[in-house]
């Protein structure tokens, strides 16, 4: 039976898949290769539940008192460095990649090492219940007896302080315990912590590492993070063509971050000869995943024509987007449309309001054009202005137009 490659994300290997596909049963087989078939071709419609249910069938067969929960939540990965903090908001089909993710971690260790399972089930079971003394208890167990995903599990209860006291040091040695067999997770979150110096010295010729290490397993976060090194010259000596290369290969799996960099090297001419088109290609991408950075920028294309026919409409509706998010620069800009009646009808009004929230936030040159406006309106209209100013809330993702 032929898996989509998507599974092989989590490091779930060919020997493995093995394991898995012989224990079930041809039934299982189809129902299994239909349910992820549909998945991928209908992001909309996800039925991660089951998938992850048919994937854990054969294990939960062979241990029927477990307790282990198809629906179970992997812990949250590390955050990154603050350029790359976005990568932490999902994708939209991140929930059958988380599912996946873990259905692969579970399976490629319950295949791998069936002798270390004494604890990790219970621990899993238990961090899922929200009781996180019990499963840092049942993860050390585990952990002890040389089980990758349980010191994954236990060096994140370290890194946040959950069910036992936080200690960085003690997530950088289960870390690496986990990273030394290979668990690409891991790997990543030890470059982290030497990248931020979190519980070790800070060293980015370690981070980087590490980082690379969990890059080459297809670690779409950890090529980012690689990539930025590069752009950075931290850890490595400055190399804007290998940041492209990183970006490109973290891009290709959907992650936002890295489609807005590479977008952006292809706007400056870093690692890559200038080109617009292609800076709008993959701004647009960010952008329709709800990177708000990317909304303005893809904005700002349309407003200059650059790799774009110029269309003010088009500029204002992704500006609007990114300012629904809270970007002030897309906020001020928007303001400047309305000012003008650029791709809207003029309204003061508007812009007026627009201006507010970006002056709000001690911005000069928004206060001097609240102070223009403010000779062309009627008080009655300022008043407007200023209520909905007040009224104004963000919104996740930006505005659907």
């Amino acid at each position: 039976m032929v898996l989509p490659s998507v599974l092989f994300v989590g490091g779930l290997s060919g020997e493995n898949l093995d394991c898995l596909v012989k224990d079930l049963s041809d039934e299982g087989k189809e129902e299994l290769r239909g349910a992820l078939e549909h998945t991928l071709a209908n992001r909309q419609a996800i039925n991660y539940r089951k998938i992850v249910a048919l994937l854990l069938e054969p294990i939960l067969k062979k241990k029927p008192n477990n307790g282990l929960p198809h629906t179970m939540k992997r812990p949250k990965i590390s955050k990154t460095e603050k350029s790359a903090l976005l990568f932490l908001r999902p994708p939209r089909h991140g929930a059958i990649r988380s599912a996946l993710l873990l259905a692969a971690l579970v399976l490629t260790f319950a295949c791998a090492v069936p002798q270390a399972r004494a604890g990790f089930d219970e621990g899993v079971a238990a961090y899922h219940a929200g009781n996180f003394k019990l499963a840092s208890e049942e993860f050390l167990k585990a952990a002890e007896q040389g089980d990758a995903a349980a010191q994954y599990y236990l060096g994140w209860m370290y890194t946040k302080g959950e069910g036992v006291t936080r200690n960085y040091a003690e997530a950088v040695r289960w870390y690496r315990r986990a990273a030394a067999q290979g668990h690409a997770i891991a790997q990543f979150n030890l470059g982290v912590m030497y990248s931020k110096g979190e519980g070790v010295t800070r060293n980015y010729a370690e981070a980087v590492r590490w980082y690379r290490r969990a890059a080459e397993q297809g670690d779409a976060a950890a090529q980012f993070n690689l990539g930025l090194k590069y752009a950075k010259g931290e850890g490595v000596t400055r190399n804007y063509a290998e940041a492209v290369r990183w970006y490109r290969r973290a891009a290709a799996q959907g992650h936002a971050t890295a489609q807005f960099n590479l977008g952006l090297m292809y706007n400056e001419g870093k690692g890559v000869t200038r080109n617009y088109a292609e800076a709008v290609r993959w701004y647009r991408r960010a952008a329709e995943q709800g990177d708000a950075i990317a909304q303005f920028s893809l904005g700002l294309k349309y407003a200059k024509g650059e790799g774009v026919t110029r269309n003010y409409a088009e500029a204002v509706r992704w500006y609007r987007r990114a300012a629904a998010q809270g970007q002030a620069a897309a906020q001020f800009n928007l303001g400047v449309m309305y000012a003008k009646g650029h791709g809207v009808p003029r309204n003061y009004i508007e812009a007026y309001m627009w201006y507010s929230l970006v002056a709000a936030q001690s911005n000069d040159v928004a206060v001097q054009n609240l102070n223009r406006l403010e000779k062309l309106m009627t008080p009655a209209q300022i008043a407007a202005a200023q209520e909905r100013a007040r009224n104004w809330r963000p919104s996740s993702g930006g505005e659907s137009d």
